[in-house]
């Protein structure tokens, strides 16, 4: 079990997410497009590095390492538009959303882009205007990464996404909305999860 994991109290393997990875491998290899396989297994890569929780990887490297997983992963152009738009429409690709989720989860993965590029580029501190602050962004960075693996490979059509998943999507831009938002009365992620189940 990882150390990240230890509060977690019974720790499972999600098997049908692990075997649709395991096609795609399978399939890209077979079909000789090594460089799509690439794509994906460097995008988990640094993901699991920006997840570590270990010490000796700051908030600044983690910032870098998970927007580059995302972006590495929907294979965007170093744009923050191209990634805002990418994230977007691999998030919401099994269902129209409504303008204001698309346009807010645009907003986010827009502004967590572009201040990566201070960091990325030695800046510590940024001066550039921030809606989410650092921890909200990789906390909201680390919720998304896993529903647009499993968006894509739905649309592959190797994953079946789950209620839960759908659920997970819409619950996805409603907490980016209020973790802006001084105002609201901010619950945990499982909770804005079992809301989006329930409508």
């Amino acid at each position: 079990m990882p150390v990240q994991a230890v509060a977690v109290p019974r720790l499972t393997l999600n098997e049908p997410l692990y075997r649709a990875l395991a096609e795609l491998r399978r399939r890209t290899l077979e079909a000789e497009r090594i460089d799509h396989w690439g794509a994906w297994s460097e995008s988990i890569y640094s993901f699991n590095l920006a997840n570590t929780d270990g010490e000796r990887i700051g908030r600044h490297m983690e910032w870098v390492l998970m927007v580059s997983a995302i972006e590495r992963l929907l294979r965007a152009r170093s744009s923050a538009a191209d990634v805002a738009n990418k994230v977007t429409a691999a998030l919401f690709s099994n269902k129209v959303p409504d303008h204001s989720a698309s346009e807010l989860v645009s907003r986010w993965a827009n502004e967590f882009y572009r201040l990566r590029n201070d960091f990325a580029h030695g800046k510590l501190r940024s001066r550039q205007p921030r809606t989410w602050n650092a921890a909200c962004h990789l906390l909201l960075g680390a919720i998304v990464f896993p529903l647009l693996v499993k968006n894509l490979l739905a649309r592959e059509g190797i994953y079946g996404m789950t209620e839960n998943d759908r659920a997970e999507a819409v619950a996805f831009s409603r907490f980016a909305a209020d973790l802006c938002d001084p105002a609201s009365r901010l619950a945990n992620w499982l909770q804005y999860v079992k809301q989006a189940l329930a409508t």
